[in-house]
């Protein structure tokens, strides 16, 4: 799993992009991410986009790749902590 944010310091009112990856040679197809527990909603607004799963056959198996994009749009001033996934 990893993860990357595009943009540390924004402005009120604007997004961020976040990209979450998950890998592995497990079928990913059903794998979906968590919910933002509740108590984020009164921080940001969150709007996923449709996940993008591939597979890449090798020797070994086939291995799946599955990337989520988020934008996050923040709901007021302030460092807001971002939720960990794991």
């Amino acid at each position: 799993v990893t993860a990357e944010i595009r943009g540390e310091k924004i402005e009120l009112g604007e997004s961020v992009t976040m990209k979450i990856t998950v890998a592995g040679n497990a079928n990913l197809r059903p794998y979906e991410l968590p919910e933002l527990p509740a108590s984020m909603n009164k921080h940001l607004k969150v709007y996923a986009e449709k996940p993008e799963l591939t597979s890449i056959p090798s020797a070994r198996g086939v291995t799946f790749r599955k990337v989520f994009t988020l934008s996050l749009v923040p709901q007021h001033t302030g460092e807001i902590a971002l939720p960990v996934y794991e």
